[in-house]
């Protein structure tokens, strides 16, 4: 009898999922997808077995302890073999998880001085209407922990071009020195060990220069409480399935005699009418009773490494609304043009694709092109069917001008200017930039080309 127990345990393991689905028993949803679907049967796949590998599958799915069975052999995985088995996860040299895409990132040289150009740009533009643009490029995990992951990558040398172009713009910041500090000093470290973001820490500091850089003087390190740690379920640890708690740093800011309230933010709504997931944000108001606050209306327009930031931005500003959404497009041109104060944060990653699709100076000069000056300009024939010029008469002291497409005038999606497409479906590129002020602009069909374009100058304030 004991030498049969060995394989009716091994026959009890093997019919336990059956039974447990049997009995009612169902997986929770497993490797960030849901079940495959049951086939439908035909005759040719019957025949062939493509049916029945097909329903293999889906039965697969359906085993109730296949999560708990997946999860412990991706932890085999990544214990023994430092091996990652999704794509979108890399394992460092220091065992922590490292998002694939961030390390696969665009090279952000040859864009880095036209960028930082155009943050400048973006910040004139916006002081020349009464009002502040002030941007954030937040540091990949890493592009901060790049000895980690190798040396065929861009990492570095995007490190280097965007330190050398962002940080010197009055109104750009790039902290990736001082988080590469703190990384080396590591108590605690400003980054998540399973996850993308960087943690509380890691945000304090970003929030701090950035602070520093809008209103010298005002932040006080004494106002950072370190209160332990918390639990953290990285995202990384689940796109591999397995469950990884981080002892993530509580990091607060807590300015004395300062009270601030939250309430939810209205939806953000596109031109169809429709919420934008998501979008809404929070609206945030300050008041105190000693420390120096931060007058207006301030927007924060971030992406996912914005949400850490919040807590100790909202503090230092009377009235803040946050939307988690990264582009000045027509669904937020409304909210920019209403703000006293706008922030934006972008990721380092989507920095470069960011710039490519919408340079932010461009979709400022859009969201208040009606409290720009207009300039004097002429409108000429090339010659070519359905292409003009536009020449703009500079004053003196101009650095350029911005020439402005009406899109109600463009039935053709193909117009360009100067071989960039206006009505690029989801982009928000009816403003061009020149700093010769001469523009060649394709494909609007229009019997009225002096309604269908306006040109405002860039001029020294």
């Amino acid at each position: 009898m004991r030498k049969s127990l060995p394989g009716l345990a091994i026959l009890f393991m093997l019919a336990l999922p059956g039974l447990l689905y049997l009995g009612g028993v169902r997986p929770q949803t497993t490797e960030n997808r849901a079940p495959a679907a049951f086939p439908t049967p035909n005759r040719s796949d019957l025949w062939t077995g493509d049916y029945w590998d097909e329903f293999e599958v889906s039965i697969t799915d359906r085993l109730p302890i296949r999560p708990q069975a997946t999860a412990v052999n991706t932890e085999a995985i990544v214990r023994t073999l430092r091996d990652s088995p999704n794509p979108d996860v890399t394992i460092g040299n220091d065992g922590a998880f490292y998002f694939t895409p961030a390390i696969d990132q665009l090279c952000f040289a040859p864009v880095a001085d036209e960028f930082a150009a155009s943050v400048e740009r973006a910040g004139l533009v916006a002081e020349s209407v009464g009002k502040e643009v002030w941007v954030l490029v937040a540091p990949d995990k890493a592009t901060i922990n790049a000895a980690e992951i190798g040396t065929d990558n861009c990492l570095k040398q995007s490190r280097t071009a965007i330190d050398a172009h962002v940080n010197p713009v009055p109104n750009g910041l790039y902290p990736a020195t001082a988080l590469e500090l703190a990384t080396e000093a590591g108590n605690p470290p400003p980054y998540h060990r399973w996850d993308t973001h960087w943690n509380a820490y890691g945000s304090a500091i970003a929030a701090q220069g950035l602070i520093a850089m809008i209103a010298p003087g005002t932040w006080d390190p004494d106002d950072v409480v370190f209160d332990g740690t918390v639990d953290y379920q990285g995202d990384l640890a689940g796109l591999l399935g397995i469950n990884r708690n981080d002892l993530a740093p509580v990091v607060k800011v807590s300015r004395p005699g300062v009270t601030t309230t939250e309430e939810p933010g209205p939806p953000i709504v596109n031109s169809a009418g429709d919420e934008i997931r998501g979008a809404g944000g929070f609206i945030f108001s300050s008041e105190s009773a000693s420390e120096a606050l931060l007058e207006g209306n301030t927007l924060l327009l971030h992406d996912s490494f914005g949400w850490a930031l919040i807590p100790h931005l909202s503090p230092y500003f009377a009235a803040l609304r946050t939307v988690r959404y990264e582009w000045i497009d027509s669904n937020t041109a409304n909210l920019v043009a209403d703000a006293d104060r706008i922030i934006v944060e972008w990721v380092q990653r989507s920095s470069r694709e960011r710039y490519e699709q919408s340079p932010l100076d461009e979709a400022i000069v859009t969201a208040v092109a009606s409290e720009l000056d207009e300039l004097p300009h002429e409108i000429k024939a090339t010659g070519t069917d359905n292409e003009l010029v536009v020449i703009a008469d500079l004053p003196e002291g101009c650095e350029g001008a911005y020439l402005v497409v009406n899109r109600r005038v463009i039935e053709n999606q193909d117009a360009a200017v100067n071989g960039r497409t206006v009505a690029k479906p989801g982009m928000f590129l009816p403003s061009f930039w020149s700093s010769d002020g001469e523009w060649t602009v394709g494909g609007l069909v229009t019997d009225s080309p002096e309604v269908a374009v306006s040109v405002k100058a860039l001029c020294a304030p």
